[in-house]
Order: C-alpha cells, then sequence, then structure tokens
C-alpha cells in the first residue's frame, strides 16, 4: 500500500468535509442574501450559454456565446454574427474568448473561425486564420485565448495548434512549441510571467527570458498542482495565483515557496475565478452553481440553483465569471444566460414566499413581524398563519389554524404581533381574536370576544397591540375601539366611542398605539383622527383633520405613531404622508409627495443610529433625514419585495437589523449597509437613425466627433446609455442640443432624443446621464451636427441675394428719396413764394398806409391846426379842434406802427443789422425789461427775402420775451461764426414745458414759436430751444449763410 498516497486521500476527504461544514453551516440568516438580475433571450441575447464575458474601457459589456457576439449597455444587446456575404462580419458565430488591447481594438477568439480583430472605426471585422502553406499564419482557427504583453506583443492560444505570438509590423505570427498543442487558457500576471494553462499540466513563460517552466500533478506530491487539467488561472489583488483545474479542485501558488496549496470544496470541477470589491473569490462550478470563497478566513459558501427562488442564479452550471469595473459580478451560464449581482442593487435581502419549501413562507402576503429573545423570527401572514424563522436551522417552521385541535391558532390571518416583557408571544388575528403562544406546550390560548361578558375583549378583529411601562396591554381593535388588558386578573377594560359620554375616543376603529415620555397614550384611528389620551385621568383630546386649517393633521387615518431619540412625535397617515407634531403648538407639519416622498400613504417608521427615519409606503422604502428634510427613495428594482408594503409590518431587532413586510415576503436590511452607488457612469451613444432607420457612419458612435447632414435629412434621433448596469432602470437623462435647445430637457429614465425640421447649420447634441442613486456624469458624451443647408440657403447664395435686395431696396429708397427731395423743394419753393408774396403784400399795405392814408391824416391834422390858430380869435371853441387834431395825430401813430409792424423801412433804409437793433430799442421803450444785445456787421451776408426772415426771427422771438416770459432781463446776442449765422436769445423769466411747446404755442400764442420754426426752416437752419418751469428759456438759432442765395439776392 502507498501510504503517502493513503495519507493524501484522508487528508482530502477530511478537508472537503470541513468546507461542506463550513458551507451549508451558515444558512440562511438576515446579513446574506444574493439577488440576481436574469438576463436572456427576452432581452436580446443570442443564445443562452455564456462561454466567456469582458467589459470594454467604454463600460459595455460584452458576451461570447456559442451563437453570437453580444455587447450589452444596460438595456439592449447588438448582435454581431457571421455573415457569409460579408467578409468584414465576424468569421464564426461560436465565441470563445473576448480581449481589448491598448488600442482600443477587440479581439475575439472563435472555435472555428481563428481571430478576429474588431474594429470600431469602420465597424468591421478583420480576419486572422490559419493557412497550412503559410507558417507565417495563425496555426490553429480553435482560439480560445488572447492578451495582450507589455510591449504591445499579442498572445493567441490555440487549441490544436499551442502557442503563437502575433507582431502587428509584420503582420506575421510567431508558433511556440510546447509538450501539448492544447491550450484551454491565459493570464498575463503583473510580474510580467505569462501562464498557460494546457490540459497536462500549467507553464509559466518569462518573456524577457523566453524560458518555459512546466508544473504538473505529482502523485506524491501534495505540494504540486492537484491536477494537470487547468481550466482558469486567476490573479487576485494580492498578486496571488489561483488555478482551477478539471475535477481536481482549485490551487493557490505559493511564489516564494515555489509551491500549490490546495483547495477542495463540495465538488471539485471548478472553472473561472473572479473576485469582487470585497476580495471574495467567486469561483464557477460545473453543476453545484457558485462557490464564494474568502481567503483571509477561508470562510466558504455557495450560491446553488433553487427553482422556487425567481432573483436566485438561473442555472448550476456555471461557464463564467467576470468582476466589472463598477463592482458588479456577472455570471455566464451553461443554459439560461447571464446572471447579474451587485452589493448595491441588494441593498436589501428578501425573504419570500417560497411553496412546498421550509426555505421561506407559505404565503406572500406579510401583516406583522416580530423576534422574540430567542432570536426566533416570527412572521405573521395573511392566510397562511403565523411563520417561525429559525437562523441556526436554516428552515421556517409554520403554525395555522386547525379546526380539529382546540389550541391551533385561531385564524389564519395575522395582523398584530408583540412579544411582551415576560416573553409572551401575543398574536392577533382578522376575527379569530387575540392569540397568546406557549413555547413549552406549543400551544394558543385564545382571548375572544363574548357578548355575554363584558370583560372580554370587544372586537375579534385585532388591528395592533402595545404594551406600556406598567406591563398593560392596550389592544386596537376594528370597530371594537380599545382595550386595556389587565395581565395578572386576565381582563379587559374597553374604551369605545358611544357618543354619549365625555372625553371618549374618536373612533372606534383603532390602527396605531404608543405611549410618548410623558405618560400620554397616542391612538391612531381609521377615519377620525388622532387621539392623546391620558390614562391616570381618563381624559382624551382629539386631532382631528381641518381643510381650512393648513397646521391641522393631515389625514384621519394614522397607521403608525413613532416617538424619536429627541422625543418627537411622527405620525404615518393614510394619504396624507409624514407628519411632525408640535407639542408646544398642537400644530403639524407635513412632508409629502412634492417634498420628496415617494408616497403619501406611510405604513412603518423606524429609526436607525445616524436618526434617519425609514419608511414604507405604497411606493417602496424611503430613507428621510430629519435635519436636512431629504428623502433618498428605493423600489422594487433595489431588491425590494414590492414597491407595496402593509400597515403593522415592520420591526427592529437587538442587533439593528430592520425589517418590513409587504403584498411579496418581506425585506431585511441593516441601515449602515445601505451604501450610496458613487459610481460615474460613462455616457455612450448607441444608436444614431435618420427618419427612424440606423446609420452607418464615419466611425464608431464610441469615437466619433462629428456628423454631417445634407438639409435633406432633417429628421434624426440619438438613442443612449448611463454604463451603470447596478439598476439601470433608474439611470436618469438630460440632454440638449446647443444651437437649438435653449436649455438642458430633463428626460427622466427615457434614452432616446429626436430632432426635425432643423435649418442648416452647427449644432452640438450633449447627453449626461446619472447611475441609479442619482451620481450625474456631467461631462457626458458630445457630438458636433452639421447640417448643410440648400444652395439657396448657402452662405454665397443669401450673400448675392441680400446684395440684390440691399441693391434693389437701395434703389427704391433713392426713388423715393428724390422724389421726397423734389417735394420738398417743391414745398419749400412754395413757402418760399407765399412768404415772399406775404412780405411783397405786406410792404404795399405798410406803403398804401403810409404814402395815403398816413398823408391824407397829416393833411387833415396840418388843416385842423391852422383852422385852429386861424379861429382862436373868433372865439370858436377851440377845445373840440384840439381833440379832433390829437385824434387825427393817434391815428397817424397807429398807421405808422402798423405800418412798420407789416413791413420794417428801417431794413430797406438801413440794413439787417441797424434794423434789429432798432426793433431791441424799440422794445427796451415799451417794457421794463433790461435788454442787453450785441450785433455783428451781418449787412448783405442774405438776400433781401432771408434778411426779412431773420429779422422776423427776433422780433417774434422778442415779442414772446415781452409777453410771456415775466422776465426782468434779455439777451439778444447776433453773430456771424464762419459760414453760420448764431442767433440766441437768453431771457430769466419764468420758463415752461418743451413737451408743451405747440400745444400752448396754438393755444395761446398766435403760432409765434411755430411761425419761428417754419422761418427757420425754410432758410435751411436748426433751432434748439432750452426752457424749464422757472428757470428760464434759451433759444439757439443757426442759419448757414449760402453764397449762390446772397449773390441771387
Amino acid at each position: 500500500m502507498n501510504y503517502i498516497s493513503f495519507y493524501m486521500g484522508y487528508l482530502r476527504k477530511i478537508n472537503i468535509i470541513l468546507l461542506t461544514l463550513m458551507t451549508f453551516s451558515n444558512g440562511l440568516t438576515y446579513e446574506q442574501s444574493y439577488q440576481f438580475r436574469s438576463i436572456s433571450l427576452p432581452q436580446g441575447l443570442s443564445q443562452s450559454t455564456i462561454n466567456t464575458i469582458y467589459q470594454d474601457r467604454y463600460g459595455y459589456m460584452w458576451f461570447g456565446t456559442q451563437d453570437g457576439l453580444n455587447r450589452y449597455d444596460g438595456y439592449d444587446f447588438v448582435v454581431y454574427r457571421n455573415d457569409k456575404t460579408d467578409t468584414a462580419s465576424i468569421s464564426d458565430n461560436w465565441i470563445w474568448s473576448i480581449f481589448e488591447d491598448s488600442r482600443g481594438d477587440l479581439w475575439i477568439g472563435t472555435y472555428n473561425g481563428g481571430l478576429n480583430k474588431f474594429d470600431r472605426q469602420q465597424n468591421k471585422f478583420v480576419r486572422y486564420r490559419h493557412n497550412p502553406s503559410d507558417t507565417n499564419r495563425l496555426s490553429n482557427n480553435n482560439v480560445v485565448s488572447t492578451i495582450e504583453d507589455k510591449s504591445g506583443n499579442l498572445w493567441v492560444g490555440t487549441w490544436g495548434g499551442g502557442l503563437n505570438c502575433y507582431n502587428r509590423k509584420s503582420n506575421t505570427f510567431t508558433h511556440f512549441t510546447l509538450n501539448t498543442p492544447n491550450i484551454r487558457c491565459m493570464m498575463l500576471a503583473r510580474d510580467g510571467l505569462l501562464w498557460i494553462g494546457t490540459w497536462i499540466g500549467l507553464y509559466s513563460y518569462n518573456i524577457e527570458l523566453n524560458k518555459f517552466t512546466f508544473y504538473q500533478n505529482e502523485p506524491n506530491n501534495y505540494k504540486s498542482i492537484s491536477g494537470n487539467r487547468i481550466v482558469n488561472v486567476y490573479e487576485d489583488r494580492k498578486g496571488n495565483i489561483w488555478v482551477s483545474t478539471f475535477a481536481e479542485g482549485l490551487n493557490r501558488y505559493d511564489r516564494e515557496k515555489n509551491e500549490f496549496i490546495r483547495y477542495q470544496f463540495s465538488t471539485d470541477e471548478v472553472g473561472q475565478i473572479a473576485e469582487d470589491q470585497n476580495g471574495i473569490l467567486w469561483i464557477a462550478t460545473r453543476g453545484d452553481g457558485l462557490i464564494l470563497f474568502d481567503p483571509s478566513n477561508g470562510k466558504v459558501s455557495k450560491i446553488g440553483f433553487d427553482i422556487y427562488n425567481i432573483n436566485g442564479l438561473s442555472d448550476e452550471t456555471i461557464f463564467s465569471v467576470y468582476a466589472d469595473r463598477f463592482g458588479g459580478i456577472w455570471i455566464g451560464t451553461g443554459s439560461n444566460g447571464i446572471n447579474y449581482f451587485n452589493a448595491n442593487r441588494n441593498k436589501f435581502r428578501h425573504i419570500r414566499f417560497e411553496p412546498n419549501s421550509d426555505k421561506g413562507l407559505n404565503n406572500p402576503t406579510v401583516r406583522a413581524i416580530c423576534e422574540d429573545r430567542s432570536g426566533y423570527l416570527w412572521i405573521g401572514t395573511r392566510g397562511g398563519g403565523l411563520n417561525r424563522f429559525d437562523k441556526e436551522k436554516g428552515k421556517f417552521f409554520y403554525y395555522t389554524y386547525n379546526p380539529t385541535k382546540r389550541n391551533s391558532l385561531s385564524n389564519n390571518s395575522i395582523i398584530a404581533l408583540l412579544e411582551d416583557k415576560l416573553g409572551n408571544l401575543w398574536i392577533g388575528t382578522e376575527s379569530g381574536g387575540l392569540n397568546m403562544y406557549d413555547p413549552v406546550k406549543n400551544i394558543f390560548i385564545h382571548y375572544q370576544h363574548d357578548d355575554k361578558n363584558s370583560n372580554s375583549i370587544s372586537s375579534n378583529n385585532i388591528m395592533t397591540i402595545f404594551e406600556d411601562d406598567k406591563e398593560n396591554l392596550w389592544i386596537g381593535t376594528a370597530g371594537g375601539g380599545l382595550n386595556k388588558f389587565d395581565l395578572k386578573n386576565k381582563l379587559f377594560v374597553r374604551y369605545q366611542r358611544t357618543g354619549i359620554k365625555p372625553n371618549e375616543l374618536s373612533g372606534n376603529y383603532i390602527w396605531s398605539i404608543l405611549k410618548d415620555k410623558y405618560g400620554y397614550l397616542w391612538i391612531g384611528t381609521w377615519g377620525a383622527g388622532l387621539n392623546q389620551f391620558d390614562p391616570s385621568t381618563n381624559k382624551n383630546k382629539i386631532y382631528q383633520y381641518e381643510p381650512s386649517n393648513p397646521n391641522s393633521i393631515s389625514s384621519n387615518t394614522i397607521y403608525v405613531i413613532y416617538e424619536d431619540s429627541k422625543g418627537n412625535l411622527w405620525l404615518g397617515t393614510h394619504g396624507g404622508g409624514l407628519n411632525l407634531f408640535n407639542r408646544e403648538t398642537e400644530s403639524f407639519t407635513h412632508f409629502t409627495q412634492k417634498d420628496g416622498l415617494p408616497n403619501e400613504v406611510v405604513y412603518g417608521i423606524l429609526e436607525d443610529a445616524n436618526g434617519n427615519f425609514w419608511l414604507s409606503t405604497n411606493k417602496g422604502l424611503s430613507c428621510f433625514n430629519p435635519k436636512s428634510f431629504e428623502f433618498r427613495n428605493f423600489d422594487f428594482y433595489d431588491g425590494l419585495q414590492s414597491n407595496e408594503f402593509n400597515q403593522g409590518a415592520y420591526f427592529k431587532n437587538r442587533n439593528g437589523v430592520f425589517f418590513f413586510g409587504g403584498i411579496n415576503g418581506l425585506n431585511s436590511f441593516r441601515p449602515e449597509e445601505i451604501k450610496k452607488n458613487n459610481n460615474i457612469p460613462t455616457i455612450v451613444l448607441t444608436n444614431f437613425k435618420i427618419f427612424d432607420k440606423q446609420v452607418q457612419l464615419n466611425g464608431s458612435l464610441e469615437t466619433i466627433t462629428e456628423v454631417k447632414l445634407s438639409y435633406k435629412q432633417n429628421f434624426f434621433s440619438f438613442e443612449f446609455s448611463a454604463l451603470d448596469y447596478t439598476v439601470p432602470e433608474k439611470n436618469q437623462y438630460m440632454y440638449m442640443l446647443e444651437g437649438y435647445d435653449k436649455d438642458w430637457i430633463n428626460a427622466g429614465t427615457r434614452r432616446y432624443a429626436a430632432y426635425t425640421n432643423l435649418d442648416g447649420g452647427d449644432y452640438v447634441f450633449r447627453v449626461k446621464g446619472s447611475n441609479n442613486d442619482g451620481v450625474w456624469n456631467n461631462e457626458g458624451r458630445a457630438l458636433s451636427i452639421i447640417i448643410t443647408p440648400p444652395y439657396w440657403e448657402t452662405w454665397w447664395a443669401r450673400s448675392l441675394s441680400a446684395l440684390f435686395i440691399i441693391a434693389l431696396g437701395y434703389s427704391f429708397y433713392r426713388l423715393r428719396i428724390n422724389k421726397l427731395h423734389k417735394e420738398k423743394l417743391a414745398q419749400q419753393q412754395i413757402s418760399m413764394r407765399f412768404v415772399e408774396f406775404q412780405e411783397h403784400e405786406r410792404k404795399r399795405i405798410a406803403g398804401e398806409l403810409h404814402d395815403s392814408i398816413g398823408q391824407n391824416l397829416l393833411i387833415i391834422k396840418n388843416a385842423l391846426d391852422q383852422y385852429e390858430a386861424n379861429t382862436a380869435e373868433q372865439n370858436v371853441n377851440s377845445d373840440e379842434l384840439h381833440e379832433i387834431s390829437q385824434l387825427a395825430q393817434e391815428s397817424m401813430d397807429e398807421v405808422r406802427e402798423i405800418s412798420y409792424d407789416l413791413h420794417p423801412h428801417t431794413l430797406d433804409r438801413l440794413g439787417l443789422k441797424k434794423a434789429i437793433q432798432s426793433c431791441v430799442k424799440k422794445f427796451m421803450q415799451v417794457s421794463s425789461i433790461h435788454f442787453v444785445y450785441d450785433v455783428d456787421e451781418i449787412d448783405k451776408l442774405f438776400s433781401p427775402i432771408a434778411e426779412i426772415h431773420i429779422f422776423r426771427i427776433i422780433q417774434e422771438a422778442l415779442n414772446n420775451v415781452i409777453k410771456h416770459s415775466n422776465a426782468t432781463e434779455c439777451i439778444i446776442d447776433v453773430k456771424q461764426i464762419e459760414d453760420t449765422l448764431r442767433i440766441e436769445i437768453a431771457d430769466n423769466g419764468k420758463g415752461f414745458n418743451t413737451d408743451d411747446i405747440f400745444t400752448k404755442d396754438k393755444a395761446n400764442e398766435g403760432f409765434g414759436i411755430s411761425n419761428i420754426f417754419e422761418r427757420v426752416r425754410l432758410l435751411q437752419g436748426e433751432m434748439k430751444i432750452d426752457s424749464s418751469i422757472n428757470k428760464g428759456t434759451n433759444i439757439l438759432i443757426k442759419i448757414p449763410i449760402v453764397k449762390e442765395k446772397k449773390d441771387n439776392g
């Protein structure tokens, strides 16, 4: 007998037994939860056998199957298959291996099609196949593994052709001869050694030294590798080399001692290995699910296939395992597609309904939860009775109603559970009354309503049970009000609403009870509000919803009342959200959906060690921070039993584990282990369509930066994805098209954007996204979109059109200007002729008045004077004659005045300068205003008609000063400045509002200022009036001196 072999075999059996015991001694605990997302044919996977898994630099997941290469973005698959008519398609559909090199090219090893390089830019495959007549080609078409070394050389392992090294520059393969042509796997360690697993043993290859080292099983050496058929070689983060063998277990290579340490599990058919973020090795097996091994403490656990667990492992045969960069574990099964696990997704352990099994609930609807002092978890179901979970044994025990047994549970619908201070378990049932469980006798004692006994419980519908500090049980019923149970005397005292007695409860449907630190009993009802009951005085105060009072309680149905560690009172209501009660003001603060609460039905409240509240609702769980008033919400996609929970189904055990029950079982978790997913997802464009048809661009969507479109391609759309696979259903997106959208568009979970009828021009499409916990990649992805306009919208066409329009417009403009100019000249000529005619008539009339009427009046006056002198001696009445003479003199003066106003004769006799001076002196004689004037020599600068206009302008201005200004001083300044006559008249009078200049002028001033404006315009001058109330008036006039006019005058 070979004693060494016997001894080694014996040790191996002992090792297997110990590891098996370790594996199954864990049982089913609150902390352990492995829920998987199943991804298979219905989601678009091409085939359900997953040979290999890989994540590329962008974050896409790639899966090699027996029928096609698959790329996955968390939502959809893109499948690459061989097309016999297309040499740029992949060469074979059976995929063994996937690898991305330092350049970003993907290398695909196939079963019978050789090696393929996927060129992302061209979106095509380049084939490398075996050619028996060319030794520089690939040695075999069955490619099982591809790896790039630090120098950029590509190493290719084949089954049947051994090892190859591909030189990119020469495009040739170098073949290496091993003891076998059949390579099963390869791995490049961080120290640069190439490990090669074959079907006859393990090789390590020093590339720099070109040295192979061969390791084989030595039957008499237990420090040698355990088997020669190598399935997988893996290096963990600590640098340990792990080797999986076919049917001979797992090995770890000790570099320092140059020996192998063997590990046997419940099965020796171990395969691929992946390490999770906690350093746990996930080991694939053929037929025994997954083995989880912690090298730091030797702890082993197993995840097997369970036909009743819809969120469990979908297959017992695992072909591939892969750990992605975001903490996810991908499992490729032998016949049931992909399973995905992420600790962030599986935050909550789900205890579910599992019929015909003692590993789960016997009914899915959980209404009550309690853990007793022995560590048993009691779960009340609606229809399945009472379930007890023994975590030591990892199994459930069930207690149901049995009509043949008097001491069985009285009803299978359990609504409330409580363990009292004495260790008794109290069970409230629906229509079965109150039960107490005796664990010693394993019987239930019933307390039910008796119409003939007023000391019996008031109703058999028990909704809630509460124990106060005096060891009294307070029982809320549906329809029977409140009951206090005296444990010593076994008597019930009823508190009901009859409508007769004072201090009664507001209603008889009691849903929640709490005794606060002040000794008050708070009682929540269905539809009747909140009661503050003082047990010592039997006084009661009622708080109810008041529509007109925003500070009243928000709902009259209260499911839960909770007093936090600071003594604050919180209420969970039906339809009114969460309420905080202020004891001092007796007012309520409401928190509803608009504040971030996922749903306004709050069933349960538990407080964690950080002071956060965990709320169960009809739309998942919510973690509420009472300091910041922020909500963090979780739903079915996070691993909850359902989005709908149940009233009364919440519990916190002594170890800080939380339990919440609903319509599909219950969840357990430790709040401190619910971590935020801080991974920033990569944002990728996954599809681009024109008129809803996918188009092939000049490059891949991963790398392309610009797309050029014709104006005819003006309906296009994008699809995009945030590559975080934790809960892709909750990833959020925002996008905008710069040059079109004014702001970001919040797309929610929608991954699609479309645009139509865009003008030609340059645009930039931007998209950003978040992971399931709202961590955003704000840089996102950008793609330039250039839309070439039609020729009539090009810059040159628009320029020519613009020039033509400008020219045409200018022509019309010039025609119009010329016409207006002619009309203006005609108008000016008419105005000038009219003024000239007016002045001519004034001159004629003045002359007639002066030469005719004036002379006649002079003759009459002289005759009267002579007659008066001749008749003085004849006693004629000389007074009458003198009076007639005086009247004649006054008439002569008026005629002279009128004649002067009609035409200034001094202008003809003395010139413009002296005429202006004479005019000023005249005004000085008839006014108390002090005039100061200075007039340049301006005679003969203007035509006679222009001189009349200038004289009239000054005359009219001074006339306005005297009549309207109430001034005491006036300055007249007439100057020639080069080719301009400058006239400035300023007074210190009362001034006026220049906005009313024409209104006042027309109303009160006889068109005086209007006449001045008109004369200035006729002289082609400009006039500015500066005046304000009580600050005087300043008139500034500038008239050009036109030589032609002077010469023509």
